[in-house]
């Protein structure tokens, strides 16, 4: 049983070097969308960006909706007044990948 690291981590080891099994790919991004819910801000981020810069047809438009909808609940843009960070509070690179994907 893969955790969402397992499945991020996978999917950026894929992609980083180009590495186009698309077979394998497309089952990494069914077993994902199975645990989205579990995912992290830089999980979710990883593994979308890896996943779509590795050609159409691996994320379909479900499987963006509902990672874009959980990113949206996990991260907070309210920093307290001493614009300290805390759980909950995200890294920019986080939203700037996702976005880029």
């Amino acid at each position: 049983d893969y955790t969402p690291q397992d499945l991020a981590n996978t999917a950026m080891a894929f992609a980083k070097p180009n590495i186009n099994e698309q077979e394998f790919l497309k089952a990494l991004s069914q077993e994902a969308f199975r645990k989205l819910r579990l995912f992290e801000p830089r999980e979710v981020s990883n593994i979308a960006w890896s996943l779509i810069i590795m050609g159409p047809g691996l994320l379909d438009e479900k499987w963006l909706e509902v990672a874009l909808q959980h990113f949206r609940t996990l991260v907070r843009t309210d920093f307290d007044q001493g614009g300290r960070r805390n759980d909950g509070d995200f890294e920019g690179w986080e939203m700037v990948q996702l976005l880029n994907a």
